[in-house]
């Protein structure tokens, strides 16, 4: 087994200024962010999510309807990558599904 280097790391707190200016940069603009505006990212919208056993899963037949863990009415979940950002109620739109985002989530409990 080859040893490998390990050094210190020294951290220093910030100053007042230095966490304003972090702060400053959280809090950007849309015109700030303009040169990566059109950078696609996946969006997902999750209408409900339950768990099958691999039995259950390999019995599945055409037909067979799946109970789902939400309600009638109830909002379902907007993900962009993998991060819960909003939530929406199910609509039609030109004869297609649409989400009317009705909540966003607050950045501090998106996870």
């Amino acid at each position: 087994m080859s040893k490998k280097e390990v050094h210190k790391v020294n951290l220093e707190e910030l100053n007042e200024d230095e966490r304003r200016d972090r702060d400053d940069k959280k809090n950007l603009k849309l015109e700030d962010i303009s040169s990566v505006g059109d950078v696609e990212l996946p969006v997902r919208v999750e209408f409900s999510r339950v768990k099958k056993t691999i039995e259950e899963v390999l019995e599945f037949e055409a037909g067979d309807v799946v109970k789902l863990d939400r309600f009638d009415g109830e909002d379902v979940d907007v993900f962009v990558g993998e991060v819960l950002v909003a939530k929406g109620e199910i609509t039609v739109m030109d004869d297609k599904f649409a989400v009317r985002i009705t909540d966003f989530v607050p950045s501090d409990k998106r996870f």
